[in-house]
């Protein structure tokens, strides 16, 4: 029987141990610099989302200072494509 929550948590699970192996393909089938971008990436791309507020985190963190230049042109970007 599962407890209230359990589902979400085996959710992160799921999505974490997706991405390992899709890292782990990438290395597989790709050259060392294709990985080695990916991995680059995926760095600033979880920063930003820990500043979400997600379940079992509590209150979202703010943004280094250089990301804060980042998100703010994100979310300008995103205005900018609904008012087209």
């Amino acid at each position: 029987m599962m407890r209230t929550g359990s589902s979400s948590s085996y959710n992160v699970v799921m999505m974490n141990m997706a991405y390992n192996i899709s890292l782990l393909r990438l290395i597989k089938i790709s050259p060392a610099v294709v990985s080695s971008l990916a991995s680059t990436v995926s760095v600033p791309i979880a920063v930003y989302f820990f500043t979400l507020p997600l379940p079992y985190l509590g209150v979202a963190s703010s943004l280094p200072t250089g990301f804060e230049y980042l998100h703010s042109s994100h979310r300008e970007s995103i205005k900018n494509s609904i008012e087209l």
